[in-house]
């Protein structure tokens, strides 16, 4: 295939790059927050010179004679152009007030001319046939996703003042997502905010799907689509336990009972949708599938079952099961704050826990790598005592909270009632929801 491009000058905006660098001369404090750095620059003198102007020590207007010899000590004075080429970019503007909108001009042309590098890389590496097209088209996304990150559309908008910001939080409280768990919300101080990764972890058969599935149902049930991206268990196998959850008639009379069928009915009626996304090939595919889901479905809660099945496909073959699991973790902590989104990650334990003497759950017992404690802002261990000591009542259920980095934890340790038949948890028996605490007063 021809290139027609090959011969093209380059995107470039060298009347605004004069013009951001004949500001900074008039008033090098300008220079913060134009969210610039050398290589946006097209011409060669001009990244020289604004890689200086970066180290200048001076604030305010700069002393051509100062400049000069600043320039000169650290060898750039002719590499800039020197004199001749100082003068011009002083005349280049008559104040310095317009320099952020030159300043976008140069970023925007940068952005083009990065993005024609990129996918021009990708064309090679097409051609060259050495990688899977779905690694080259990643690539290409990720470098896209990160263009305009300078600019003034990305540093982010002034949603209000720290002072207004009190005031919000005084009159409406924290925006919290319940997670519909009995007395774990109370007991994390509410539930979690968005852009929070919740870590679920355990043994295998403690109820860790149990757990997020309700979790998902409750906010279906508050009108906010959620995702479920499920490793290891089949959409048949999710169907019957959402059958369970939804609905008290036995599994025997499913087929033929009528008053199945409209608890069912009911359940969905007035709920947003989950969606269902079974075995991704990659963790880069579980990101994209998040992603998709967030932005085209209005996602809102996600749920990953479980996080040591994820395999980033462009680990390097000599990688090992920790180093790929650290990618895992920082992968879904960034995708968490990046679609504002709560995330249930779950877990399996390690088997260190086995061999103690008391069935005591721990942050370290999380299987593969301690990045997940790092990286995550709840951590519960879900804990089945059945299925540790037969003898004890199959009803029986605790939820241990290893970690509620942003909020006050009491109980640390929260007892509740498993029902098997449903796979539903819920409080335990005789259990009254407390009234008001010695504080409620203080509001009145």
């Amino acid at each position: 295939m021809q290139d027609s491009f090959v011969d093209r000058l380059p995107p470039q905006e060298l009347d605004a790059e004069k013009a951001v660098l004949g500001s900074i001369l008039l008033d090098h404090d300008v220079m913060d927050g134009l969210g610039l750095v050398p290589d946006d620059f097209y011409a060669d003198a001009h990244q020289s010179l604004y890689a200086s102007l970066m180290e200048y020590p001076e604030a305010g207007p700069i002393d051509a004679v100062i400049l000069k010899g600043w320039l000169k000590g650290a060898g750039n004075w002719e590499r800039i152009g020197g004199g001749v080429k100082i003068a011009e970019l002083a005349q280049a503007v008559p104040y310095a007030h317009h320099a952020a909108h030159y300043a976008r001009l140069v970023k925007a042309a940068s952005d083009k001319r990065q993005l024609i590098k990129w996918l021009s890389d990708a064309i090679r590496a097409a051609y060259e046939g050495e990688a899977e097209a779905s690694v080259i088209v990643r690539g290409v996304i990720e470098n896209i996703g990160r263009l305009g990150v300078h600019d003034g559309a990305s540093r982010g908008r002034e949603v209000c003042t720290l002072e207004e910001a009190t005031q919000r939080y005084l009159i409406g409280g924290p925006d919290l997502v319940p997670l519909g768990l009995p007395l774990v919300d109370s007991a994390i101080g509410g539930g979690v905010a968005r852009g929070e990764m919740v870590i679920i972890a355990g043994r295998p058969s403690h109820g860790k799907t149990a757990v997020a599935l309700q979790c998902l149902h409750h906010a279906t049930a508050r009108g906010m689509p959620s995702l479920l991206i499920s490793q290891e268990m089949g959409a048949a196998a999710l169907g019957k336990r959402t059958i369970q959850f939804a609905t008290s008639v036995p599994e025997k009379y499913w087929y033929s009972d009528k008053v199945m069928a409209k608890e069912l009915a009911e359940h969905f009626a007035e709920r947003a949708p989950c969606y269902l996304a079974e075995s991704c090939k990659s963790l880069e595919d579980a990101v994209d599938t998040i992603r998709y889901h967030v932005s085209q479905k209005a996602v809102e809660v996600v749920a990953v079952d479980y996080a040591q099945l994820l395999t980033p496909a462009d680990s390097d073959k000599r990688a090992t099961d920790v180093e790929k699991l650290n990618k895992v973790s920082k992968a879904m902590r960034g995708l968490a704050v990046e679609c504002n989104i709560v995330l249930l990650v779950l877990c399996q334990f390690n088997r260190q826990i086995v061999g103690r003497k008391t069935f005591t759950p721990q942050m370290s017992d999380i299987k593969g790598s301690g990045q997940f404690e790092q990286d995550a802002d709840v951590i519960l261990f879900p804990v089945w005592p059945h299925k540790i000591d037969s003898k004890k009542a199959p009803h029986e259920y605790q939820v241990w909270i290893g970690k509620n980095k942003n909020r006050e934890t009491d109980p640390t340790v929260v007892d509740c009632e498993f029902n098997p038949t449903r796979q539903m948890l819920g409080p335990p028996s005789g259990h009254e929801e407390p009234g008001h605490d010695e504080f409620a007063a203080f509001g009145d």
